[in-house]
């Protein structure tokens, strides 16, 4: 059934479906939304998601959105969203990475700088330590570690990348209490900006789950948040509810191009797996 359904993507692919599709949506803003990239040829043990990409399949992947696309930054996006002297090119595209493994730093990072290619990484504020390993090469003990708040300064030191919230301790944010869900996400945000200097976090809500409740509370310390719904987004769409669409490891050219165009898309799961802060891959 996979080799198929792989066949019948390469088939559309080659006969221009993504390009057509992507063609009509030119003027749509399309999200990617990773999760880690790691330097372990055979992927990350356990990781049956593939929600960490191998890293020279993510070049790969890098490369195909440049040639396709066009990179923004959050901070372009943000400023066209505000009505701002700012405008997008045609097929603009965000890539955003959800968790804040370490990997982000030490395998993600030196493939976006060596493509010029902008990005955001959400974390998990209270997943993080006030400095953790220094080493700035990548380890396996990376793709199941977090960021540190020391990491993520470096990064959002440099030009194009930004930090943004996965929430305080990544809940299915509709199920918090009263008390709890200001704290997953007001106290998250507030964390950033007093540890970063970051003005306005964007926010990413864990396995794209919201409702009405979520939404007011977002809304009262963010003014840009995003779902993984798939699709894209047009200019003046809900900002509390921007779709993404997920990327992993198991996606060859034709499926991305797909996905992307929004011709294929899988929904995240309904409901959050059972984990825990080790898991490695689990989470969304």
């Amino acid at each position: 059934m996979r080799v198929a359904r792989r066949a019948g993507a390469w088939l559309l692919y080659l006969l221009g479906a993504a390009w057509l599709a992507r063609w009509f949506q030119r003027r749509r803003l399309v999200v990617v939304c990773y999760h880690g990239v790691t330097q372990q040829p055979d992927g990350v043990p356990g990781d049956d998601a593939g929600l960490h990409v191998r890293a020279e399949r993510f070049r790969r992947q890098l490369r195909f959105l440049r040639s396709r696309y066009n990179v923004i930054s959050l901070d372009q996006y943000r400023q066209a969203i505000r009505g701002a002297d700012v405008s997008l090119p045609p097929n603009p595209l965000l890539i955003t990475f959800d968790d804040g493994k370490r990997n982000c730093l030490t395998a993600a990072l030196p493939l976006l700088e060596a493509e010029g290619l902008a990005a955001a990484f959400f974390v998990i504020t209270g997943f993080m330590d006030e400095a953790g390993d220094e080493r700035p090469e990548w380890t396996a003990s990376d793709d199941s570690s977090y960021l540190s708040w020391a990491d993520a300064a470096k990064m959002a030191s440099k030009p194009g990348y930004e930090i943004g919230s996965h929430t305080s301790s990544h809940q299915w944010l509709p199920s918090c209490s009263e008390d709890s869900l200001p704290a997953e996400i007001e106290g998250a945000a507030h964390e950033i900006r007093s540890r970063l200097g970051t003005v306005d976090p964007a926010l990413a809500y864990p396995w794209g789950a919201r409702d009405d409740r979520v939404l007011s509370v977002a809304g009262k310390t963010h003014d840009l948040a995003f779902t993984i719904d798939g699709g894209s987004n047009l200019l003046g769409s809900n900002p509390l509810e921007q779709t993404r669409v997920n990327v992993g490891d198991m996606d060859s050219t034709a499926t991305l191009a797909l996905r992307l165009a929004g011709i294929t898309g899988a929904r995240p799961p309904s409901r959050p797996p059972s984990e825990s802060k080790s898991t490695t891959a689990a989470k969304v």
